[in-house]
């Protein structure tokens, strides 16, 4: 069995994971989680 699933991983400028973001991927979450993250990383 062969598993395709996949994950999207955010990394801040020093390398440090800070976000993983796994399937299925939904545009609108996404943006909504990034632009929080956006602003508490500021």
């Amino acid at each position: 069995m062969v598993d395709h699933s996949s994950s999207l991983l955010l990394f801040d400028p020093q390398g440090e994971l800070v976000a993983l973001f796994r399937a299925p991927h939904h545009a609108e979450p996404i943006v909504r989680d990034l632009v929080e993250i956006h602003g508490f990383h500021r």
